[in-house]
Parts: C-alpha cells; sequence; structure tokens
C-alpha cells in the first residue's frame, strides 16, 4: 500500500508532482477569469449542491457519525487481530481483509455467496436499465452495427419514453492491460443544445476476465455489486 500511495512522487520522468502543482494553478487561473474564488466555487456553479459553502456544511455533518463508526469497525478489527495474536495495531493496509472477518464473525456473511445474484448481464439489463426505465423512463437497445476497440465492449442507442433518442451508451467494464485501473465515466461526445448533438457516453469498470484470449469474456462475467455504479451515466443522458 505504501509503494501505491508513493507513486508519481519518487523522482524521475514519472513524478507527476510538478505536473499536479501546475494543473492545480492553471485551474485556479482560469476561475479566477472567470469570476470565482477559487476553482471549486467554479466546479460547483453547475453542480447540484452549488457552491463550496453548502458542500463544507454537508461534509461536516457527515464527518463526526462517519468517524465514529469508523472508529467502532476499527475496534472490531483489532479485537480479532488481538484474538489472533496478530501482534500489530490495525493499519489502512489492513482494513479490507479483517473488515471481512468481522463480517464473518458478526454475521456469518460471504460475500462470495451473492456472486451468483450479480452476473453481469444480468446486473445491467435487469438491474441498471430496469431502474432507469421505471425511474426515468428510458430504455436501451443494443447495437452489433457500429465498430468497437475492443471485442468485449457493448453498444447501446439510449430512448425516451415517446421513442425519440437520446443518446449512445457504451459498456467497457472488463480489465485490460492497456487500460487505465478504476471506474470512471466519460463523454466521447458531449451534450449540445445549441448545435442539437446528442451525447455518447461510456461507462468503466474493471472487472478481472481470468479467461485465455482464445476466449474472451462475455456479458455472463460475474461482477461485483459496486456495477450499479453503471446508472450514473444514465442521468447525461437527459436533454438539458
Amino acid at each position: 500500500m505504501a509503494a501505491s500511495l508513493a507513486r508519481g512522487s519518487r523522482g524521475g520522468e514519472f513524478d507527476s508532482r510538478t505536473l499536479v502543482a501546475t494543473i492545480a494553478k492553471k485551474r485556479a487561473e482560469r476561475a479566477a477569469l472567470l469570476g470565482y474564488p477559487t476553482f471549486a466555487a467554479f466546479a460547483l456553479d453547475e453542480q447540484t449542491a452549488g457552491s463550496v459553502d453548502v458542500v463544507n456544511k454537508m461534509l461536516a455533518q457527515l464527518g463526526p457519525p462517519a468517524i465514529a463508526n469508523a472508529r467502532r469497525e476499527a475496534a472490531d478489527m483489532q479485537a480479532i487481530i488481538d484474538e489472533e495474536k496478530g501482534g500489530f495495531q490495525l493499519g489502512a493496509a489492513d482494513w479490507q481483509i479483517y473488515a471481512e472477518k468481522v463480517r464473518k464473525a458478526k454475521y456469518d456473511f460471504d460475500e462470495t455467496q451473492l456472486k451468483p445474484y450479480f452476473e453481469l448481464n444480468h446486473v445491467l439489463i435487469d438491474g441498471v436499465f430496469f431502474a432507469a426505465g421505471k425511474l426515468y423512463g428510458l430504455t436501451f437497445k443494443e447495437r452489433h452495427d457500429l465498430p468497437v476497440y475492443e471485442p468485449t465492449v457493448r453498444v447501446f442507442d439510449v430512448f425516451d419514453a415517446d421513442g425519440t433518442q437520446l443518446a449512445i451508451f457504451i459498456a467497457d467494464y472488463y480489465a485490460r492491460s492497456n487500460k487505465n485501473g478504476g471506474a470512471w465515466a466519460s463523454a466521447y461526445v458531449p451534450q449540445n443544445g445549441l448545435r442539437g448533438t446528442h451525447p455518447v457516453i461510456a461507462n468503466h469498470l474493471n472487472i478481472p476476465c481470468r479467461r485465455p484470449a482464445s476466449r474472451p469474456c462475455s456479458p455472463g462475467t460475474r461482477s461485483r455489486p459496486r456495477s450499479m455504479n453503471s446508472a450514473t451515466p444514465c442521468t447525461a443522458c437527459f436533454p438539458m
């Protein structure tokens, strides 16, 4: 974990500290040119929160109970470490494995028992798309005529309740050697009411695929529950 946290700060050609500082400076300059006191104020101006004060107030409300809960969880984990005669103090790198041990000890919960219910295609079609239809009236139709940059990538047309096409949604869920880690959403074509362009939104995850190259991953691969975050980019399909 220490090596991971130190990425980009060890000197040499891959040290990104100077670049990060330059980006922060340019963001501050951009915000000032547009009349904002900080980049945070600029970034939040058109977001749901609306202002830095609102965000800080919300974080101040969340902070104390979140810290109290984390301390309770840490105490439970430390108890298991002591019970196992581990002889060390709980650290950040230990959190995930001992959190699982606490769940197992207190609730007899094994996360692997949920995996059969989170087959990726089931999560996407019967979970995310179904919820988007119930909440927003959206429907999705998969397309096979468009070229993709990776065989496992799937493309869907997104339609409004009246049948009007709103967007194209790209699902890119599997990890690859040439793909950045993490999970994110991208707007390959931004929505523009003035020009009349519809958005092309992509959702990227990094679900491991443990199959040989001759047998590429299919939609039947099991996903983790957090794949429900795929619903997030769907909100970008709405007209402005």
